[in-house]
């Protein structure tokens, strides 16, 4: 539940702080107070549409700050696997902290438990906080297309579970289809596909590429480029090595050092350990030399050669112009080709298969979509009962509610069923859809009734009611105000109301003032003790001056109260 609420800067608000309790938690005021002032604060904190508009006049920033705490095991699970999958978690004491700034110069930050965190992040950790109907949510309840969500919510876990599996089978259906569609070419289209990607294919495969070739070629090149240099060098270097004998090459010379050396070790046997050295020396350049010899006699190139080198680079060059960048880009993009071709030439083996793999696909689907039917047809039976039984407690005894599910002939990821409320306030009359028919005053309480269903059922911690009151008068607000301390019994509610009977039914009212110092306007805000609670639901009575007969009246009214919640 919202816990602490904290506002600065915005709008008329300089700087509030409110703490809000469990149970029914009522704000009135004025018309024009503040009261929509401190509902579009908590719709910003919720991750609402942000505005610089909302920004204090005189001021840069505007700030929204509130404090969940849950105590529902339930709830909990739900909040913290979201969180995890965020990297965030509540923090000591099961709490959650909300943090929304907005700044003239167009920065929106969100934070979540001191960590900044994306908007869409945001307002979905804020859908599961706090549902709040208002105008918006009426409206909400007056679109058709939002009957289905509605009935599904009501249907509970099984109805949600039933509709992610609907959901799966349409997403593997759907995906199916799309690839049978991309296989179903035009025949000239597809022929003509083929012949490009085997010409491309075949120009690559003749090329008969290698990783290192064009290295190779490269530095094959280089040599046949720079054979009379390489030539005179070699030749120089296998002389001095081997071959010379003005001036004697360094074999020639080292042979000479072991003959002598041989030589004078019948003097000094010390020296014949320098022998094998000078014959390692000998063989290391004697084998230097061969090599030396071995690349001369490589370098008698034709004058073809290079022409055969040229032809070849350029025909690697064409293909990386047209295939990649590099021999390996192209090799790749070749197993690519051959992958398509393949899977073109034996299109019609995987269309075959895909349309048995769909047509399975598609019975799954049809079998899942009815099971999710039949959830919803008898939560539309449960729904009509408890409906019927809600709208005479809520002083509408002549209104008749039905849910009609028409089965649709398209198959959707949500199922095959058109959802849509119908209702009539007057007997005689037929049932017409309840977004056509039903009035403001009735829209409201069909909304109380369907949230009076669900206050058991589903882990919504707090609830925000705007004005629910809005066109409703004598009986039907009395009605009203029960069920909202009912709903209040199984969760936190949080309602903005003109009405007295209402306001006398909260665990805690706050009052909401206007007021004006030095040409600037305030909207002040205060937790309304016994007292200051008589005034108030005494103005709301009648609107006049504070009266003794209004006050013994509003004085009455909350001792009934009091009485009969205990």
């Amino acid at each position: 539940m919202l816990k602490e609420l904290f506002i600065k800067n915005f709008a008329l608000i300089d700087s509030l702080k409110m703490s809000f309790g469990p149970g029914l938690n009522v704000l009135t005021g004025e018309t024009g107070a503040g009261k929509s002032i401190i509902m579009g604060a908590i719709k910003l904190l919720l991750g609402g549409r942000a505005s610089s508009d909302s920004i204090r006049t005189g001021t840069e920033d505007a700030l929204v700050e509130g404090l969940f705490q849950f105590t529902s095991p339930g709830f909990k699970k739900i909040i913290g696997v979201f969180l995890n999958d965020c990297g965030l978690e509540l923090e000591e004491g099961d709490m959650l902290f909300l943090c929304r700034e907005l700044s003239l110069n167009g920065k929106n930050i969100c934070r979540i438990n001191g960590r900044m965190v994306p908007l869409n992040v945001y307002r979905e950790v804020g859908q599961y906080l706090i549902e709040f109907h208002g105008q918006g949510q009426q409206q909400m309840l007056s679109k058709q297309s939002s009957h289905q969500s509605l009935l599904d919510n009501l249907g509970g876990r099984e109805a949600i579970q039933q509709k992610e599996r609907v959901k799966d089978f349409y997403i593997q259906w759907k995906r199916c289809q799309q690839e049978l569609e991309a296989l179903y070419l035009d025949e000239t289209e597809k022929q003509k596909k083929v012949d490009i990607l085997n010409y491309q294919y075949e120009e690559i495969n003749r090329a008969a590429l290698s990783e290192e070739e064009e290295k190779t070629l490269l530095e094959e090149k280089k040599r046949i480029n720079n054979r009379e240099k390489l030539l005179y060098s070699l030749n120089l270097i296998y002389e001095r090595l081997y071959g010379g004998t003005e001036p004697p090459s360094i074999v020639d010379s080292m042979g000479l050092i072991r003959k002598e050396l041989e030589s004078i070790t019948k003097y000094d046997e010390s020296l014949e350990d320098k022998i094998p050295v000078i014959e390692e020396f000998l063989a290391v350049l004697t084998e230097i030399s061969l090599e030396i010899k071995d690349s001369m006699d490589n370098l008698n190139f034709k004058a073809e050669d290079i022409d055969e080198i040229e032809i070849r680079l350029e025909l690697i060059n064409t293909l990386k112009r047209k295939y990649g960048s590099r021999i390996t880009d192209i090799l790749e993009y070749g197993e690519k080709l051959k992958k398509e071709l393949d899977y073109l030439l034996d299109s019609e083996k995987k269309y075959q298969d895909l349309k048995k793999t769909q047509n399975m696909l598609e019975e799954s689907l049809m079998e899942e979509s009815n099971k999710l039917r039949d959830v919803r047809l008898k939560t539309s039976r449960s729904l009509e009962q408890q409906i019927s039984i809600l709208l005479k407690e809520l002083e509408m005894p002549q209104g008749m509610f039905k849910v009609s599910l028409d089965k649709l002939d398209t198959l959707t990821s949500r199922g095959f069923d058109r959802v849509e409320f119908l209702f009539t306030a007057n007997p005689g009359e037929g049932l017409k859809s309840l977004s056509k028919i039903a009035s403001g005053g009735e829209m409201s309480r069909i909304m109380l009734a369907l949230r009076t269903v669900l206050a058991e059922s589903d882990e919504v911690p707090s609830v925000v009611f705007d004005e629910i009151d809005v066109g409703l008068g004598g009986a039907s607000v009395q009605a009203v105000a029960e069920k909202l301390y009912y709903i209040s019994r199984h969760r936190q509610l949080i309602c903005v109301t003109h009405a007295p009977q209402i306001a006398s039914m909260a665990d805690r009212h706050f009052g909401i003032l206007k007021k004006v110092e030095e040409d600037r306007t305030f909207t002040l805000v205060d937790e309304l003790l016994t007292d200051q609670r008589e005034k108030e639901v005494a103005r709301m009575i009648d609107g006049a001056e504070l009266t003794e007969i209004n006050l013994k009246h509003a004085q009455e009214m909350l001792k009934r109260v009091k009485k009969n919640k205990h």
